[in-house]
Order: structure tokens, then C-alpha cells, then sequence
């Protein structure tokens, strides 16, 4: 049960021939076709059971397809590099393995994981995906790099893990268990190894968690909805000791950091509200109150984090945000599907790739931005 707060990149082994330069210079404004056309957006709407896939170049974003999953539809990971998301479908007990990189997008597998699946993440080489089980408390197991992807271990962790995240090298994941022990959450870490997981530690991070997220120096940030806080805890040491803290005097849920660390926004639903954190200095500041006029649940930001998306379930839009400045400033939203969400990362990474086919090395080939 979902707990609302109240109120591929293509390659070519075919040689080139060589053009005369001034060709190269006409022939690529016809030639040359985006092979990725980077960003996305994929929105999981849990009423209607379906993911919204959003084009994020133009303005406003654009709905490009619309691929039926299972039922509501929570979490979902995106593998930008092989064009691949995967979903958890809450109700039904699976995961749908979708392949994104065609339009109309193709639901390619169908996995059975464990009781209520809500937040999932895949390892930076694609070869695992880790699904939190919420009634299930454990984590299932799945080795994507199977021809047909399957679940190859379950590891018990706390009580109610809901959100979940993987260090950018591969090596450590974290869930947030929202309901464990008397007025406090706990996260459980895991080290992964090959296709190994196991359980690292477990410690309190504070009562009700509803949102973990990584900073790039590695610095696990959590935000707690029964007491308002963000705080942050280290992940290097086996102790996991806490770092930093603010008390922002409203119930969090939901929770994503800009790219290069410096700030965090955390959704506030029961306000109607998103919270714009600068953590860079020792006694974490807010810096900016977003006024949604709608309960806010599902965050992320743009590769260079100069845009913010926000999900807001209670009039379907997709909302962009300028938070390159304060105040923040709301650009032309998006009409997805019904009751989105989206918990987890669910904006596409990969940089764009140019292909001009016919051109040899030393004129016209590829570049990536």
C-alpha cells in the first residue's frame, strides 16, 4: 500500500567512404540525425498503470509515448547507456523491463519480485537491479545481464523499505526501512559485489523516513517526514555516522540533489510545497520555498541541475522549474498520466550522441556532447 501524507547506443561496422570536404559541410545538415534524443522523463502514473515518456528538449515537455505496465506502477530506474527502464509495479509484484530506446517503447520482460516493490536502482554497468519490497521487507535481486532478467537472491532488510539508492561506483547500495523499531526509521547498507549483495550495517536515521538520496562525495542524505529533517550521514566509515542536519518544520517526503551537491529539494506534500536546501555549509540553510499549490511527490533535477521536475499527483502535470535562481521560476508544465509519482531518479542521464553516416574519420563521424 502506497502511504500518502494527508490531505542503446547504435554502432556501425560498415567502412565509411571518404567525401570531399565541401560535401561534408552541406551533406551534414541532412545527415546528421540525433540517434538519442536526450532528455527524457519516464513517469510512472500509479492510477492508470502506465509510464508517461517525456521529451524534455522542447518547451513545454512533450508526451512522445505512453506504454502500459503493470499495476501501480511506483519506482522506477533508468540505464541511460543501454536504454533500458525498469518499473515496479506495486500491486501485482513485478518489475517490467522496458526498452526505450525506440518510440513506441516495448515492454521487452516481465520479473516477479517480492511483496509490494517500490524503489529500485540499477548498478552503473546495468548488470544488477535492486528492487525494495515494502511488505516484503527485503530487497530483491535481479541480474539484468540474463538473457531473460530474473531474480537471483533476496536480502532481508528492515521494515518498510521504500526508497533505495546505489553509490556511483557500484560497490555499496542503501534502502530507507520507514517503519522499523519505536519512532525511528533505520537504513540498511549492502555491498555488492559481482552478483553478490549482502547486508553491511544497519543504523537510525530518524522517525518515518521517506526519501534517501547520494551527494558525489558519497554522503548519504535523508529526509524524515515525522520530525522535518534533512540530514546527512557517512557512508566511507562502518559506523555511518550523522554529518549534518536542518529542521525544516514540515513532513518531507521526497527527496533529490543537484549534480554537483550543493543543494537539496525535498518535497513537502501536506504544504503543497517544495523546500530548496543549499548543503555546502555546516548548518544546512533553506534557501528558497517552491509554492506548488499541489502535493508534490516525485523529484529530479537536469543533468546540470539548473532545471527541477516535480510530479504533483493531484492535478497530473509534470512541472519544470528554473532553480538556477532564487526564486525559482515555473516554466510551461506537462499534462502525463493519472496519479504520477515516479520515486526514484527518472530523468535519462546520457548525453546526446550525433551519427552522420557515410563520413570517415578525419572529416565527419560522432560526437557526443
Amino acid at each position: 500500500m502506497i502511504r500518502f501524507p494527508n490531505t542503446r547506443c547504435p554502432s556501425t561496422s560498415r567502412q565509411p567512404a571518404r567525401l570531399p570536404y565541401a560535401w561534408v559541410v552541406g551533406a551534414a545538415l541532412l545527415a546528421v540525425q540525433p540517434v538519442v534524443a536526450e532528455p527524457f522523463a519516464y513517469i510512472t502514473n500509479f492510477l492508470d498503470g502506465t509510464v508517461s515518456i517525456v521529451d524534455l528538449g522542447p518547451s513545454p515537455a512533450a508526451v512522445v509515448d505512453t506504454v502500459t505496465v503493470g499495476a501501480n506502477p511506483y519506482g522506477v530506474a533508468v540505464d541511460s547507456d543501454r536504454q533500458i527502464i525498469y518499473v515496479a509495479n506495486s500491486d501485482d509484484n513485478t518489475v517490467s523491463v522496458i526498452d526505450v530506446g525506440q518510440i513506441p517503447a516495448q515492454v521487452i520482460h516481465t520479473v516477479s519480485v517480492g511483496s509490494e516493490p517500490n524503489g529500485l536502482a540499477v548498478t552503473p554497468d546495468g548488470g544488477l537491479v535492486l528492487v525494495a519490497n515494502y511488505a516484503g521487507n527485503s530487497v530483491s535481486v535481479i541480474d539484468a545481464s540474463l538473457t531473460v532478467p530474473a531474480v537471483i537472491d533476496t536480502v532481508a532488510v528492515g521494515e518498510g523499505p521504500e526508497y533505495l539508492v546505489i553509490h556511483a561506483d557500484g560497490t555499496r547500495a542503501y534502502v530507507g526501512n520507514t517503519e522499523d523499531n519505536t519512532g525511528t526509521s533505520t537504513v540498511t547498507a549492502m555491498g555488492i559485489a559481482s552478483t553478490s549483495v549482502t547486508v553491511l550495517d544497519t543504523f537510525d536515521v530518524g522517525p518515518e523516513a521517506h526519501g534517501v538520496a547520494l551527494a558525489p562525495d558519497g554522503d548519504l542524505w535523508v529526509v524524515t517526514a515525522d520530525d522535518g529533517k534533512l540530514s546527512s550521514f557517512e557512508t566511507e566509515a562502518d559506523t555511518h555516522d550523522s554529518l549534518k542536519s536542518v529542521d525544516t518544520g514540515a513532513r518531507l517526503y521526497g527527496l533529490t540533489l543537484s549534480p554537483t551537491g550543493d543543494r537539496a529539494f525535498a518535497g513537502n506534500p501536506e504544504g503543497s510545497a517544495i523546500l530548496v536546501v543549499d548543503i555546502t555549509a555546516e548548518s544546512p540553510t533553506i534557501i528558497d520555498t517552491i509554492d506548488v499549490g499541489q502535493a508534490v511527490f516525485g523529484l529530479d533535477t537536469s543533468a546540470d541541475g539548473g532545471l527541477l521536475y516535480a510530479l504533483s499527483i493531484g492535478d497530473q502535470l509534470l512541472r519544470t522549474y528554473d532553480v538556477s535562481q532564487v526564486p525559482a521560476v515555473l516554466l510551461p508544465t506537462t499534462e502525463v498520466g493519472q496519479g504520477p509519482l515516479a520515486l526514484g531518479d527518472f530523468v535519462s542521464r546520457q548525453s546526446p550522441l550525433i551519427f552522420a553516416d557515410g563520413f570517415e574519420s578525419g572529416d565527419l563521424t560522432a560526437w557526443s556532447k
